[in-house]
């Protein structure tokens, strides 16, 4: 506003009577900045209720974990020597283990080397290839057919050193080392797996390397001028042994999980039989985790609502005149808090039916007070946990099972219905070449050679001549075969279905360029020559013969059917018929998907803010039109008084004048 001096002529206050003019004309601007500055609050209020449900949101994503409610607590009388711990599948009870001996793994030494640089093979790239079985006591060796052979590439003029660090770099079960026993330098290696089905085979594509080996490339023990083995057996691999209530058992490893269905034992200090005491194990339900999570609950809750009540509450207690209004939080009558509420309160009302006794939070406890807030009546918890603890985790918890081990769960939404849903793949990531039927295990001169193109390029594959020990064998050595064929131009992986035994071919690569195609050979194996299951930008196929949409390696159950919105990832295998997938839903999940309605981003909440903020910016604009007319209103004054002041001025010259010549005249007489 320019500086002004006013009433200078006429001695008018002029300043004063437009400041006091502005002040009534600038009345609505005034109206308008308190209406903004109120909604400004509210849209604060309304961002702390969208953390108040947030948080309490975190207390119902608890209750969805079936395993926070039910668990199994196992006890040991000396943890020095078994440790235990319990699944659900856990038997109640007790019982006694006595420890005869640990399980331990194998160590082979190599001879004595001058130094740890001493070079080992020739100028020629070479290979150890790694085995796991039994060893005989004559010395024969049974392959474990659960654990495919690994290979090490070891590089030409490799050092006692290279051949370590290239056995540790490939992580293949078996840790390489190198000991100086002060005559010499010895390369000694450990297995990672305990008990005597875990003893090592370990063969050398070339004989420069069978110095470091037990067998040579055609499968034949390597024994020196002695005929003791090339390698020493520093430790023999043992197995667990253990007395559970009086019963022999013996494992591969020290901890056992399939002696007693649901319990795994953790076998750490043996014992002597006949002067230590058998260490007595039990287990017991743990129902602590259901009172917990629903205290949570409650706690939640009830924080929730006094947020809602802070800020839109009336203040009853607050001291009032006649015909004035008590004081209310700024969001009180705001349509979403009322949403919010209804929204909670019709869920408890509703509860849930998951297939066990409970159908409503309140045949177990969970009330509400006559102020709406929640309350746990501990006596009636007790009393169902005490005869029906599963059944209140059912009430809340959402699950999903997968019979197969490369199909898992991902989630669900509030439209996917529970129920056991059978999963077929038409459609991997990868490109596959699937076998139908079972392989033979024998290898010779007339079925060795086999042609198969990965990914458009076709290769050459020779296979060795011998009597494989089990599929997984085989399947290693088809996977190496092609694998060194195709160098840096592609990667296969070879695998066998565990339910059918059958061998399958699948591209290291995805997408719609992945291919596999076995162009002649392999009959033996089971496969036919043509070409295999191109991949895909995504999987295909269905859940419960309901269409499904492929999204990556992600299957998710279309919308209208009972699937909708049922997410799972599908991790490798083969097409075709995948086991199922059963789901379940409690009252959480419900909650759950009516809460993020609430927050989630362009929800009820974030709506309702929205709201506030158009009609914030709305006010705005208002203002700023109103203040560019007050700034025109004060010049119009500002002239118009000015004006004013100029004329009274020249009244007021006039008036002297004449004044004056009247003075004059009476002088005269």
């Amino acid at each position: 506003m320019a500086l002004s001096v006013g009433g200078l002529g006429s001695g008018m206050d002029v300043d004063g009577l437009i400041k006091n003019l502005m002040a009534v004309e600038s009345r609505p601007l005034y109206i308008l900045q308190q209406k903004e500055a109120q909604l400004q609050q509210k849209i604060s209020a309304t961002g702390q209720v969208k953390g108040a449900v947030s948080e309490f949101q975190s207390a119902v994503k608890a209750l969805q974990d079936a395993g926070k409610f039910v668990s199994f607590k196992g006890t040991s009388s000396s943890t020095d020597h078994v440790d235990i711990s319990a699944s659900s599948k856990a038997p109640t009870g007790s019982f006694s283990v006595l420890v005869q001996q640990l399980a331990q793994e194998q160590k082979l030494a190599s001879g004595t080397f001058t130094s740890a640089k001493s070079a080992v093979n020739g100028g020629t790239e070479s290979k150890l290839t790694f085995s796991f079985g039994t060893t005989g006591a004559d010395g024969s060796f049974s392959s474990d057919g659960s654990k495919a052979p690994k290979s090490v590439t070891i590089p030409a003029n490799a050092t006692l050193e290279d051949i370590r660090d290239a056995v540790n770099k490939e992580d293949i079960g078996v840790t390489a080392s190198i000991v100086n026993d002060g005559s010499g330098y010895k390369l000694v290696y450990s297995s990672k797996h305990t008990g005597t089905e875990s003893t090592m085979k370990i063969e050398a594509s070339d004989p420069a390397l069978n110095q470091v080996a037990t067998h040579d490339k055609d499968g034949k023990r390597l024994l020196g001028g002695d005929g003791k083995p090339l390698l020493t057996q520093v430790q023999a691999a043992k197995d667990a042994k253990f007395l559970l209530d009086g019963i022999q058992v013996v494992k591969q490893s020290n901890t056992v999980s399939d002696a007693i269905d649901g319990v795994t034992l953790t076998l750490k200090k043996a014992q002597e039989e006949g002067k230590d005491s058998a260490v007595r194990l039990s287990v017991s339900k743990d129902t602590s985790g259901i009172k917990s999570s629903l205290e949570g609950l409650v706690e939640g809750y009830n924080k929730l609502m006094k947020a809602l009540k802070d800020v839109s509450g009336v203040n009853l207690d607050a001291s009032v005149k006649p015909g004035e209004q008590r004081p209310a939080g700024v969001l009180n009558g705001a349509s979403i808090i009322r949403t919010i509420q209804s929204q909670i309160r019709s869920a408890f009302n509703e509860g849930g039916d998951n297939g066990g006794i409970y159908t409503m939070a309140s045949q177990f406890g969970l009330t509400f007070n006559q102020d709406g807030t929640m309350k746990l009546d501990d006596k009636l918890l007790d009393k169902a946990l005490e005869k029906n603890a599963d059944d209140i985790a059912k009430f809340f918890a959402t699950d999903a099972i997968t019979s197969d081990s490369g199909i898992s769960y991902v989630g669900g939404s509030s439209k996917t219905q529970a129920g056991e849903y059978e999963v077929v793949i038409t459609q991997l990531l990868n490109g596959t070449k699937e076998a139908d039927e079972k392989p033979e295990l024998t290898v010779n001169a007339d079925n060795k050679d086999f042609k198969i193109k990965v990914d458009g390029k076709e290769v050459s594959v020779s296979l060795t001549e011998k009597t494989y020990a089990s599929a997984a064998e085989l399947a290693h050595e088809i996977e190496s075969g092609i694998n060194a064929k195709l160098g840096k131009d592609g990667k296969v992986s070879v695998t066998v279905d565990p339910d059918s035994g059958k061998l399958a071919i699948q591209s290291g690569k995805t997408g719609k360029e992945s291919s596999v195609e076995l162009v002649s050979g392999l009959e033996f194996a089971g496969f036919k020559p043509g070409a295999g299951i191109p991949g895909g930008d995504s999987v295909a196929g269905t859940i419960g013969g309901h269409p499904a949409k492929g999204d990556g390696n992600k299957l998710v159950g279309a919308v209208g059917t009972p699937v909708e919105g049922l997410t799972i990832a599908v991790n490798g295998g083969v097409t075709g018929n995948r086991g199922t997938v059963s789901f379940t839903k409690g009252f959480a999940f419900d909650l759950d998907q009516k809460l993020d309605g609430l927050v989630k981003t362009d929800g009820a909440i974030d709506a309702f803010s929205k709201g506030l903020s158009e009609s914030a910016k709305g006010l705005t604009t208002q203002q700023e039109a109103l203040q560019r007319r007050l700034v025109q209103t004060e010049k119009r004054y500002r002239a118009e008084f000015n004006a004013m002041d100029a004329m009274l001025a020249q009244y007021q010259n006039m008036s002297n004048f004449l004044t004056q010549q009247l003075a004059g005249l009476s002088g005269n007489r």
